[in-house]
């Protein structure tokens, strides 16, 4: 049982029946080393070995980068989120983690009254030079984002040690081995599965997933049955019931709910002999497709549903 769980799954159980927002607030008053060393098992779970507890926590730090409070509320939210980036630069030790709360935290929202406060104390902090360092994976972000006075953007590009982190970049990145563009059905579904298993912090430190990502977005655009073809490769491949639910809900739910007469024809062919296809079905949610595709695959998966 990890961290997230041991401590706070109680809060998750909870969210089924209390209002999210006050277990969102019972989390603020963790302290927030708490907080950084839940970010630390957030950033080093694999994707589909998130526990309830992450879950909880990944929509916690959602909440506070996105949550709409105005006045005091507001100000005590951007508060929270200082202290736990100051946290972060003194206990958390690991670059590769430190550095996802550039991509994967509240500095996603990048709103500028944030980056005020931010940089107010990065100035007077004792841990300036690693919280310098982390603004400078934003660079090109404050560079372009609209609304700053220039003034203030100037500031916030001086403080950012955009060198320093790009060079740390350089030396702990680099690009996945096979080319995904044109890679055989076969490689397409090595790798969709091993992105599957990754963690935030294995996935940063190479191009698979962005590479993945858009070819499955290509194939699902202009080649259809190819796209078929990978979705019954992972699942003769890979038959882990956490693959599985992700993979209906996820390619297979897109393809069905586009609605090509040729790919759904193809999809019930399929199914009348394949029963892994037929379970597979089972966890599509139809809620997208049209009556007529939804009847289809209804009949096409014999009443199976998970």
């Amino acid at each position: 049982m990890g961290f997230c769980d041991k401590d706070y799954a109680a809060l998750q159980a909870r969210a089924k029946s209390d209002d999210r927002e006050k277990l969102h607030r019972e989390a603020d008053r963790l302290p927030p080393g708490d907080l950084v060393a839940i970010w630390r098992e957030m950033q080093t779970t694999p994707f589909l070995k998130k526990s309830e507890g992450c879950r909880f926590f990944e929509q916690y730090f959602n909440f506070v980068a996105y949550a709409e409070e105005t006045g005091a509320a507001r100000a005590r939210k951007i508060r929270r989120w200082l202290e736990f980036l100051v946290a972060g630069a003194e206990l958390e030790r690991d670059d590769e983690i430190f550095a996802l709360c550039a991509v994967n935290g509240p500095f996603v929202a990048m709103r500028a009254e944030y980056l005020r406060p931010l940089a107010d104390m990065i100035e007077s902090s004792a841990q300036r030079a690693r919280l310098c360092w982390l603004l400078g994976a934003l660079r090109r972000q404050i560079a372009h984002m609209h609304g700053l006075p220039e003034d203030f953007r100037r500031r916030l590009l001086a403080l950012s040690d955009a060198e320093g982190f790009e060079a740390w970049r350089a030396r702990h990145t680099s690009n996945y081995p096979a080319d995904i563009s044109t890679a055989p059905v076969s490689d397409l579904a090595k790798a969709y599965i091993e992105n599957c298993y990754r963690s935030p912090v294995e996935v940063a430190r190479d191009g698979l997933r962005r590479a993945l990502t858009q070819r499955l977005r290509e194939l699902r655009e202009n080649d259809a049955p190819l796209l078929l073809r990978l979705i019954l490769e992972v699942e003769r491949r890979d038959r882990r019931d956490e693959l599985r639910y992700f993979l209906a809900a996820d390619i297979l739910e897109d393809l069905i709910c586009d609605g090509d007469p040729a790919i759904i024809a193809a999809i019930e062919r399929e199914a009348r002999k394949n029963d892994g296809l037929k379970d597979l079905l089972g966890g599509v949610w139809l809620s997208r497709a049209s009556p007529e595709v939804a009847a289809r695959i209804e009949t096409a998966r014999e009443g199976k549903r998970w």
